[in-house]
C-alpha cells in the first residue's frame, strides 16, 4: 500500500510533489505561513487571525491555536528563534495592516483541553513604531532582533520593545527584509530596489528587477535570492552579481523560500508554486492551485506549505507515506480542471500546429509533461501527464486560444506576426512594430515605447493604433457559436465605440435610459473604418505609422499628441435612487404606525391626527418630482421627518424611506444643515445608526440609499464629507451580509464619494474607501452591474492620483480586478483594463 506506518524507515520518496493535505480554516485569504518545527506551522489571513497547526501520529493536521489581537489584515508570520530580545524562549511574530506588530506564544497551554482549538487574544509583547501596513517579517540573523518592512517606505530593526534602527531610503512600500550574515539587513521594494543596511547605513543598492519586488530568501554560500512582480526569480552574490535569472511564473511572484536540499520554491498570482533545482536553475515541478498563491514556506521534512487566496492551506509532500488518499488526488485534479488557464501561463500556442484528441492515446515521457490538445470544437485544454496514473490529468481551458488564424504571417525577429506596421518617428528610419491578434494592444505598445524611449504619453495613441488597424480580424474561425475574446477577437474592445454616460446632474448613468445592458455592445465592423481618426484636423503631422499589406487600403497616420481618454471613467456626475412608490410607502408606514399603539413603550412615537396630515401633504409633496423646483418644505413637516425615522427598529424603513427621498428636494438641504448646527438633529450620525451588520438589514439598505441622495445638493455634500470616516466604518460592516442590495447601495455610495474626491480630495477617506471595495472584490458575488460599479468607483479615486495609486497597488487590487477582465460582459471588462491601466502608470 502507499500509505506507511508513521516512523516507518523505509520512507518512499516520490519524485514529484503531491498534495498531501488541504486544510481549511480561515474564512479569507491566507496571506502567510510560516513553518515552526517538522510538526507544526502558523498561518495568517486576511481574516485577523493566525492559526496554529499541528500534526498528529496519524499525520492530520489539526488547529491547535488561535490567535486573535489584530484588529485588521495579518500579512506577515515570522518565527523567533529562543534568544530572541522579543520571546527569550522563541515564539512567534505577526504583523497586519493595523500597523502593528504582536508577539506571541504559539505553544499550547499542556492543561488546555484536547480537540478544541486554544484561543489566545493577548500577544505578550505589541511592537508600535509604523505608521502604515506591516507586511514584512524577519528575524535578524543572530537570532536577537526582528526586521520589519512597511507601506511607509521604511523598515525597522527591534531590539525587545524598542526601534534600534529605522532604514529610510526607499520610496514606496517595503515588500521583502532578511537577516544576513555579520548581522546586516536586506529590504526590497516596490520602487524596484534591494538595498542591503550595516548598522542601520545603505552600504549597496542591487539594481536590476523591472518591476516591485516582493520576496527575498538567504542562499547560504552564495548570496540571497529575489522575487518579483514581472514573475521573475533573481540569484545574487552579496557584492551585486546576478548569477542567474529563473523565469516561468507568468505573473506576481509573491514568496520564495528554499527547499532542506537547497532546491527553491516560489509561488503566485499564476496559481502555482514553482520547484527550481539548485544545481541548473530550471523549473523541475509546477504544482497548480484552484487559486493565487501569496505565500510558501518548507518544513524541516521537505514538505512545502502554500497559503491561497481560496483561504485553504495546502501542503504538499514527495514522501508517499504523506501523499493524500487517491480519492482526494483525483478530486483535486477534477477541481484544477475546471479553472480556465490564462493562455499566457502555457506560453506561445501556434493553434495551427496543436495536436488533436488523438494525441491523449500517446504516453508522455517525464512526470508533469504538459500537453496542449486542440478539440474538434477549436477550443484548446491543457493536460499533464503523470507517471503514477500513466494517463494525461485534464488541467483546463486554455482562454484565449480559441480558433487558429488563416492569414499569411509576418516574421519579425524569427517570430511570426498578424501584423507588422511600419513606424516613422520623424527621423526617415523605419521601426517595426509586430503585432499578434492574441496580444493585449497596450502591452504591445508599451513595449515598442520601452525599445524605442518614447514618451509614456504615447501609449494610449499607439494602442488605439492597433486598436484601429485591426478591426474585423479575429482569432480562427468566424463561427458565432464559438466563444469570443472580446479584447483579442472580432468583438474585442476598440476605445471609442462604448456608450458614454449622460452628463446631465442627476442623471443615473448605470440605471437610466443610457445604462449599460448585456448585448447592446456593437461588435466591431470587419471593415476599414471609412473616417479616419487620425487626419483630421488635430492630426499630428511631424509622424507616421504605415500599415502592414494586409490590404490595398490607404493608411492613416495616427497622432502620438492625441489626447488621452478613459471611457468609462472618471466618474463626474452623482448618482441618486429616485424610485419612489408614495402609495405603497404611505401605507406601510401608517400599518406600522399601528403597532406602536399596541405597546406603552413605543407610544411615544404614534402620528396625532394633525401630525397625519402632515404626513399626508409631506408624500403628496415628494410625488410631485417635476415640481421640485417650485414647492418647498415647512419646518413642521421636517420635523415630523425627524420624529418617525426615530421610530423603533422594526417599523422604521418606511420613514427612511420617506426622508430619502426628501433628500432629493432642494428645499431641504439648508433645514438639515441648521439642524447640525444648532445640534438638534444630525442627519449623518442618524443614519449611520442604522447601518449594522447585524440590525435590521431593510433599515440598512434604506440608511445607505439616503446617504447616496445626500450627494443631490452642495450643502449636504459638505456634511457627509466631513463624517466620510466614521461613514466608512460603519459601511465597511455590511459587507459581510452579501446582500445584494446592500452591497448594490454601498458600492453606489462608494461612486458618490469617489467623484466627490475628485474636487475635494480626502487621502484618508479614498484609502478607507479602496479598502472597502478591497473587500467587496474579495467577498461579495457581484452581478455584472455591481462589478462595473466598483470598477469606475476605483479608477475615479485613482484618476491622476499617484498617491491613491501606491495605496491600491499596495492593497493588491490589480490582482482582483484582473480578474474582471475575464467578464463576458464587454462594457465590465473594458473598465478593469482601463483601471489597470492607470494602477500600471501606463497612460
Amino acid at each position: 500500500e502507499r500509505k506507511m506506518e508513521k516512523g516507518a524507515s523505509d520512507h518512499r520518496v516520490a519524485s514529484q510533489y503531491q498534495l498531501s493535505a488541504e486544510l481549511p480554516g480561515h474564512q479569507s485569504d491566507v496571506r502567510s505561513v510560516c513553518a515552526l518545527n517538522t510538526n507544526t506551522f502558523a498561518s495568517a489571513s486576511r481574516d485577523q487571525t493566525i492559526r496554529v497547526w499541528a500534526r498528529d501520529l496519524q499525520d492530520q493536521w489539526t488547529t491547535t491555536k488561535i490567535l486573535t489581537g489584530h484588529q485588521h489584515f495579518v500579512s506577515a508570520l515570522t518565527q523567533l528563534p529562543p534568544g530572541s530580545s522579543q520571546a527569550e524562549t522563541g515564539g512567534l511574530a505577526s504583523a497586519g495592516h493595523d500597523s502593528l506588530i504582536n508577539i506571541w506564544d504559539y505553544r499550547t497551554d499542556p492543561s488546555h483541553s484536547t480537540g478544541v482549538a486554544q484561543e489566545d487574544g493577548s500577544p505578550f509583547r505589541s511592537l508600535i513604531g509604523h505608521e502604515k501596513a506591516v507586511v514584512a517579517l524577519a528575524p535578524t540573523y543572530d537570532g536577537r532582533g526582528l526586521i520589519s518592512g512597511s507601506w511607509d517606505h521604511t523598515a525597522r530593526v527591534w531590539q525587545g520593545s524598542d526601534c534600534v534602527q529605522k532604514l529610510e531610503g526607499h520610496t514606496q512600500a517595503v515588500w521583502a527584509v532578511l537577516g544576513v550574515p555579520d548581522n546586516r539587513v536586506l529590504t526590497a521594494s516596490a520602487d524596484r530596489e534591494i538595498k542591503l543596511w550595516a548598522n542601520g547605513v545603505c552600504v549597496h543598492t542591487y539594481k536590476g528587477h523591472t518591476d516591485a519586488v516582493r520576496g527575498l530568501q538567504l542562499v547560504e554560500g552564495i548570496g540571497f535570492l529575489s522575487c518579483d512582480n514581472e514573475g521573475v526569480l533573481k540569484l545574487w552574490t552579496f557584492s551585486g552579481e546576478c548569477l542567474r535569472t529563473l523565469a516561468g511564473h507568468s505573473a506576481f511572484v509573491y514568496s520564495v523560500a528554499l527547499l532542506p536540499n537547497g532546491d527553491m520554491i516560489s509561488g503566485g498570482e499564476d496559481r502555482s508554486i514553482k520547484v527550481w533545482s539548485k544545481e541548473t536553475g530550471e523549473c523541475t515541478q509546477s504544482l497548480l492551485h484552484p487559486c493565487s498563491v501569496w505565500c510558501v514556506a518548507s518544513l524541516p521534512n521537505g514538505d512545502i506549505l502554500s497559503a491561497g487566496s481560496d483561504g485553504l492551506v495546502r501542503v504538499w509532500s514527495r514522501d508517499i507515506t504523506r501523499i493524500a488518499a487517491e480519492s482526494i488526488l483525483q478530486a483535486y485534479e477534477a477541481q484544477l480542471s475546471t479553472v480556465a488557464i490564462p493562455k499566457e501561463n502555457v506560453g506561445e500556442l501556434n493553434t495551427e500546429k496543436l495536436p488533436g484528441e488523438e494525441a491523449l492515446a500517446i504516453p508522455g515521457h517525464s512526470e508533469g509533461q504538459t500537453l496542449m490538445v486542440k478539440k474538434s470544437t477549436g477550443v484548446v485544454d491543457a493536460y499533464q501527464w503523470s507517471s503514477a496514473s500513466q494517463q494525461w490529468t485534464h488541467l483546463g481551458q486554455v482562454v484565449d486560444a480559441v480558433g487558429s488564424s488563416t492569414k499569411s504571417k509576418s516574421v519579425v525577429g524569427g517570430k511570426e506576426y498578424d501584423f507588422v506596421f511600419d513606424v516613422d518617428l520623424g527621423d526617415g528610419l523605419n521601426r517595426k512594430l509586430p503585432y499578434n491578434l492574441s496580444e493585449n494592444p497596450y502591452v504591445v505598445a508599451q513595449k515598442f515605447i520601452d525599445s524605442e524611449e518614447l514618451p509614456q504619453g504615447h501609449l494610449d495613441t499607439i494602442a488605439n493604433f492597433i486598436f484601429e488597424n485591426t478591426k474585423g480580424f479575429t482569432i480562427g474561425p468566424t463561427d458565432a457559436a464559438a466563444p469570443t475574446d472580446p479584447f483579442t477577437g472580432g468583438s474585442r474592445y476598440v476605445p471609442g465605440t462604448s456608450t458614454q454616460t449622460s452628463a446631465t446632474p442627476m442623471v443615473d448613468p448605470f440605471t437610466g435610459a443610457g445604462r449599460y445592458v448585456p448585448g447592446n455592445q456593437q461588435p466591431s465592423q470587419p471593415q476599414v473604418p471609412q473616417v479616419d481618426p487620425f487626419t483630421g484636423q488635430s492630426r499630428y503631422t511631424p509622424s507616421s505609422l504605415a500599415r502592414a499589406s494586409k490590404a490595398d487600403e490607404p493608411v492613416p497616420t495616427p497622432s502620438f499628441a492625441a489626447a488621452i481618454t478613459f471611457k468609462h471613467f472618471p466618474n463626474k456626475t452623482f448618482i441618486t435612487v429616485d424610485t419612489f412608490n408614495a402609495d405603497a410607502v404611505k401605507k406601510k408606514l401608517f400599518e406600522l404606525e399601528a403597532l406602536l399603539k399596541a405597546n406603552e413603550s413605543t407610544a411615544a412615537g404614534v402620528l396625532s391626527e394633525h401630525e397625519r396630515l402632515v404626513v399626508e401633504n409631506i408624500f403628496q409633496l415628494l410625488k410631485e418630482t417635476s415640481r421640485y423646483h417650485a414647492t418647498s418644505f415647512t419646518a413642521e413637516q421636517i420635523k415630523v421627518i425627524t420624529k418617525i425615522v426615530h421610530w423603533p427598529e422594526a417599523q422604521r424603513f418606511p420613514a427612511l424611506d420617506v426622508l430619502r427621498m426628501a433628500l432629493l428636494h432642494p428645499d431641504t438641504a439648508h433645514y438639515f444643515k441648521d439642524a447640525k448646527q444648532s445640534g438638534s438633529f444630525d442627519l449623518v450620525s442618524v443614519l449611520i445608526n442604522n447601518i449594522s451588520s447585524h440590525g435590521a438589514p431593510a433599515n440598512t439598505l434604506v440608511a445607505l440609499r439616503c446617504l447616496v441622495n445626500m450627494f443631490a445638493h452642495q450643502a449636504m455634500r459638505t456634511m457627509i464629507d466631513s463624517s466620510a470616516a466614521q461613514v466608512f466604518e460603519a459601511a465597511a460592516s455590511t459587507v459581510s451580509l452579501n446582500n445584494k442590495h446592500i452591497i448594490s447601495a454601498l458600492i453606489t455610495l462608494l461612486v458618490n464619494y469617489a467623484t466627490l474626491f475628485t474636487t475635494q480630495n480626502n487621502e484618508e477617506a479614498k484609502i478607507q474607501a479602496m479598502s472597502i471595495l478591497l473587500e467587496i472584490l474579495e467577498k461579495a458575488s457581484l452581478e455584472p452591474e455591481q462589478a462595473y460599479r466598483v470598477l469606475v468607483a476605483l479608477g475615479t479615486l485613482c484618476f491622476a492620483d499617484e498617491a491613491a495609486q501606491g495605496v491600491a497597488n499596495n492593497l493588491d487590487i490589480p490582482a482582483l480586478v484582473h480578474k474582471l477582465t475575464t467578464l463576458p460582459e464587454a462594457k465590465v471588462a473594458q473598465a478593469a483594463h482601463e483601471v489597470l491601466a492607470v494602477l500600471s502608470g501606463h497612460f
